[in-house]
């Protein structure tokens, strides 16, 4: 399971922030996840760099995930029940 989010080069320390305050609550419920990376995407039309951020949730933490935060898209809940069933 990803999440991903694009952001300007410029202000890319406030998505790295935002994604470790996701991983600290992730952690809180004992859901593993990846480290923060990032990869160069597009240049913008004023010449900046856009990097998308992303972590992962470990496959043995989606139990965990399901349990204490779920998700409301119905799509993304039923492909989470399917990989548990695995």
């Amino acid at each position: 399971m990803t999440f991903k989010m694009a952001k300007n080069e410029e202000i890319l320390s406030t998505g790295i922030n935002f994604f470790q305050q996701i991983k600290d609550i992730l952690s809180e419920f004992n859901i593993k996840s990846s480290p923060i990376n990032t990869h160069k995407l597009n240049i913008r039309k004023n010449g900046s760099q856009s990097i998308i951020l992303r972590i992962c949730i470990e496959k043995p933490s989606f139990k965990n995930f399901l349990k204490y935060i779920s998700f409301d898209n119905k799509n993304k809940q039923e492909k989470l029940l399917i990989s548990l069933a695995q």
